[in-house]
């Protein structure tokens, strides 16, 4: 699956390089978290649904 072109702040990344060091995460995983759970927290993404492995995120 091709990742969507998306512009990002700067310092938006920054935060999420530094969650990424800070939980010991790669990049990917940490955006895929924080994205997660922006979702869930506006009740977009159901909370209770499985998390899939990295291989969707990483083609």
């Amino acid at each position: 699956m091709a990742r969507p072109h998306v512009d990002i702040p700067y310092y938006i990344i920054g935060g999420v390089k530094d969650y990424a060091e800070k939980h010991d995460l790669s990049r990917d995983k940490a955006h895929a978290k924080l994205l997660r759970e922006g979702l869930v927290a506006d009740d977009i993404f159901d909370a209770e649904t499985p998390q899939s492995d990295d291989s969707d995120t990483t083609e």
